[in-house]
C-alpha cells in the first residue's frame, strides 16, 4: 500500500501518457494497417496481467480470441487499493 501511495503521488503532478502503435499488413489487400491508442494514467490497470487471448490450434496455426483481448486479472503482486 505504501508503494502504491508513492506511485500515485508521483503521477499526480506529472502529465504522463503512453502511446501504443500497432502496425501490420492486411493479407487481402497487402496494404499497411496502423492503429494508435493513447493511455492516460487514469486508464492504467495497476497490478493486472492480460488474460491469454492467443491460442495455438492443433494444426499449428494461431487463433486470436478477441472477446478476451481486454480482459485482465490480478497479478498476485502488490495489493490493489
Amino acid at each position: 500500500a505504501e508503494f502504491r501511495a508513492a506511485l500515485d503521488a508521483f503521477f499526480d503532478d506529472r502529465d504522463v501518457e503512453i502511446v501504443a502503435i500497432v502496425e501490420g499488413c492486411d493479407e487481402i489487400t497487402s496494404r499497411l494497417v496502423q492503429a494508435r491508442h493513447s493511455y492516460a494514467v487514469e486508464n492504467f490497470a495497476w497490478w493486472q496481467n492480460f488474460a491469454p487471448c492467443v491460442f495455438r490450434q492443433p494444426g499449428g496455426s494461431c487463433l486470436v480470441d478477441f472477446s478476451e483481448f481486454h480482459r485482465t486479472s490480478a497479478s498476485g503482486g502488490a495489493a490493489e487499493t
